[in-house]
């Protein structure tokens, strides 16, 4: 699994958690659901995330 961090069609910053399935495609499981206009709110975010889960590598897209 990783996070994707990626710029909307309005120029807001947003995340998705990510994984590949057996098929080779790829799963989005979760999304912030919140567009940030600054990137380091969104990284805040996702590190409040990854307190479940500190393994999980970010990927900036």
């Amino acid at each position: 699994m990783w996070f994707e961090i990626y710029l909307d069609a309005e120029d807001k910053w947003r995340w998705r958690l990510c994984r590949i399935l057996s098929s080779g495609l790829i799963d989005i499981i979760a999304t912030s659901h919140q567009a940030y206009s600054d990137k380091s709110v969104c990284e805040i975010d996702i590190m409040n995330v990854k307190l479940t889960n500190a393994t999980t590598p970010i990927r900036y897209i």
